[in-house]
């Protein structure tokens, strides 16, 4: 035994299949407990939309009883110079002639039922004064995803196996062997009596040979305990934050476009399902760093020509702004895989952790940069095109993973394409390249889900 050469955790868990019954149905669970945060989050494009309102009149006003039979913009240029006032009364309830003095919707507003029957914004008077609360109440929403993801963190783990992968870096190989062998009972695959031999794994197994050592606990602050990992995380941190921050105020921004929000937002949904058909197709065949670069310039440089677009092509604004979200949509669905392929087994669950806590944060910030719109309707695109271009300079740094085996400890994390860690950057590649060589010998073969 000792004469045969050690395995490493591909060729061990190789029996089990490429994409079996065990791989198809967590994939399908994980794929299903996405499915309520598309709807959830993009739920506030309708529920919180501002629809046309004006004043109520006085109490004193002899118009109240005709408000049904007049037009409601009629009405409204009745009532007063803008939405959020109306004009003063003078006389009792018989004299009704208008000063040019205004004052404010002292008896609330009404609210145009032409495109919703009722939202929170009516309901709850979200508007002048009020209107910073409509970002708010958006905002909120995305506070809580970001404390759900902590609280209901753990009760994943009772749905989805634990990683094998995970659980050899814990030195937990017994329940390592337990996932796989139920993976292979499920793919209807005989396991190997034996899966881990003492001898093989050594570098994913913590506790080895004859002698019991003490698991290693990693914490947050690895994640910036050498250069690689500090300058990996921190690229990282900047990219998922602009990205999401870019992606959901463009989702959010499309009830604010010209025309049919159903339909406008049916169409954003299309563009998604393209970007992602795209980046599936591109994976196999563009470095990973290229990628994240061309969708991410691609948004910036689309949403910045909606600037020297003329105000009444609203049709052209909104295919451009279309085009924005084809790219960030592709760039935030490339950002979990790449992620997972920078980031060490070791600490891989607190660095995507780490990396969603700032897409959170970007999530947090975006309404009100869509909100910055009621002022300059450009505005929100110049924001969101101008963080794009700079999240996409930035990821041209991080290092090609394409084709390599994905790093199990932090020691085999790749320096970011700079000269400010020389020393590591010229011991990393005699330590990657031979999986990367390897890898790239079956350039169609897909990755193991366990």
């Amino acid at each position: 035994m000792t004469g045969e050469k050690n395995r490493d955790y591909d060729e061990i868990t190789s029996f089990l299949g490429e994409f079996g019954p065990f791989q198809i149905v967590a994939f399908v669970l994980l794929s299903a407990s996405a499915i309520p945060n598309g709807y959830m989050g993009m739920c506030m494009v309708f529920v919180a939309d501002v629809p046309a309102h004006r004043c109520k009149l006085s109490i004193n006003s002899t118009d109240n009883g005709t408000e049904l039979e007049v037009p409601f913009h009629e009405q409204s240029t009745r009532v007063g110079p803008d939405m959020c006032s109306r004009y003063k009364l003078v006389g009792n309830s018989t004299e009704t002639a208008r000063l040019n003095d205004t004052e404010g919707c002292l008896d609330g507003w009404v609210f145009s039922t032409g495109k919703y029957t009722a939202s929170i914004v009516d309901e709850w008077d979200l508007v002048c004064d009020n209107a910073w609360k409509v970002p708010l109440s958006t905002s909120t929403y995305f506070i809580g995803v970001l404390i759900g993801s902590y609280t209901s963190g753990q009760l994943s783990d009772r749905v989805i196996p634990e990683s094998p992968r995970w659980l050899l870096q814990r030195g937990r190989v017994e329940e390592a062997e337990l996932v796989i062998r139920n993976a292979a009972k499920r793919n209807g695959v005989p396991a190997p009596e034996v899966i881990f031999r003492a001898d093989e794994c050594l570098e994913l197994m913590q506790n080895k040979g004859g002698e019991e050592r003490q698991v290693q606990t990693y914490t947050f602050v690895d994640l910036i305990r050498t250069t690689n990992m500090r300058n990996i995380t921190f690229i990282l941190l900047v990219l998922w934050a602009v990205t999401v921050m870019v992606f959901y105020g463009l989702s959010l921004n499309t009830g604010n476009m010209h025309g049919n929000a159903y339909l406008n937002s049916f169409i954003s949904a299309v563009t998604e399902i393209v970007a992602y058909v795209a980046i599936w197709l591109l994976i196999k065949r563009a470095p990973r760093p290229t990628i994240l670069f061309s969708t991410l310039l691609f948004c910036g440089i689309m949403l910045l020509i909606i600037k020297l677009v003329p105000e009444d092509m609203h049709a052209m604004s909104q295919v451009l702004a279309l085009l924005g979200k084809l790219g960030v949509s592709g760039a935030y669905a490339f950002l979990y895989l790449f992620s997972t392929e920078l980031l060490p087994t070791v600490v891989r669950n607190m660095g995507l952790g780490v990396s969603s806590t700032a897409g959170r944060i970007g999530s947090i910030i975006s309404p009100y940069v869509v909100y910055i719109g009621v002022y300059s309707k450009i505005l929100p695109y110049i924001v969101f095109g101008t963080l794009s271009i700079l999240a996409a300079v930035v990821s041209i740094l991080l290092p090609d993973t394409r084709n390599c085996k994905l790093p199990d400890h932090i020691s085999q994390v790749k320096p970011i394409r700079s000269c400010c860690s020389p020393k590591e950057a010229s011991t990393a590649p005699s330590r990657t390249s031979p999986d990367c060589k390897e890898m790239s010998n079956f350039p169609d073969k897909p990755s193991k889900t366990v």
